[in-house]
């Protein structure tokens, strides 16, 4: 069975590959992809012809490339992948607020796809792609998701200001005077406030936060802090009402 038949065979499984930066640009490059978010090449593909051949053998020997007559071809999943990307109108970051985790990307569409820089300054790129309940799963198998959950009849409630603690408001009104929380002088100020992670849906053409969760850490529950168009609700933390907020955020529609 050619690579071809088997890819046809297994369209619906979740795919993961680890591109160095020079493999991630070489691919990026062939299928005409010069920007994209979340990533920033520290340097160019190189142009000597000779170490261009070597790295095409490379890809395909590692499944990446295959030969054909007249030249190298992207392999179709790969290509498939890519593809995801460039058309997706929307990215959404994953930060921790500690460093513990490099900010991941998560581009929404058809399929999503999954973006995890590693090495030093990004020396390598982990990048999966499937239906968005198995990234989900990745992300919650990463550890960058909280673990308390709430009861169900508590699950959609928004909390009242009059209950909110002294802390919250204040974090409520920190937020609302930052637009960039994810410099290390906003990740310091929210770590005083227990935010560990930090999702936000930006356009993938300029970058610009539209939407924002933040997960954070309490005594008795975990909650979710939801800002939306300069509004901001909160939750008790669940699982199950975080991937529902980040399914509407994938469908385009409005948070709860």
């Amino acid at each position: 069975m050619s690579s071809r038949q088997e890819y046809a065979m297994q369209t619906d499984m979740e795919r993961r590959y680890c591109f160095t930066e020079q493999e991630f640009l070489i691919l990026a490059g062939s299928l005409e992809i010069r920007q994209l978010y979340g990533f920033k090449p520290e340097e160019e593909v190189r142009t000597d012809e000779r170490e261009l051949y070597q790295q095409f053998f490379k890809m395909t020997n590692k499944g990446f490339l295959e030969a054909a007559e007249d030249g190298y071809l992207v392999m179709p999943e790969i290509r498939e992948m890519f593809r995801y990307m460039r058309e997706a109108d929307s990215v959404i970051t994953v930060c921790a607020v500690d460093d513990s985790f490099p900010e991941k990307c998560i581009y929404p569409g058809e399929k999503t796809v999954l973006i995890e820089p590693g090495g030093l300054k990004g020396k390598y790129y982990k990048c999966s792609y499937g239906s968005l309940h198995k990234i989900w799963k990745q992300l919650c198998e990463s550890g960058m998701l909280l673990m308390q959950n709430v009861a169900d009849d508590i699950l959609y409630d928004t909390i009242p200001v009059c209950d909110m603690l002294p802390e919250d408001e204040k974090l409520v009104e920190l937020t609302a005077d930052m637009n960039d929380l994810r410099t290390a002088e906003g990740r310091e100020q929210l770590r005083k406030y227990g935010i560990r992670t930090i999702m936000e849906k930006r356009s993938a053409s300029h970058g610009y936060p539209g939407r924002r969760i933040m997960l954070a850490e309490r005594p008795v529950y975990d909650m979710i802090f939801v800002q939306d168009a300069g509004e901001m609700k909160i939750f008790h933390y669940s699982e199950q009402l975080l991937l529902e907020m980040l399914t509407e955020w994938v469908r385009g529609g409005e948070t709860l």
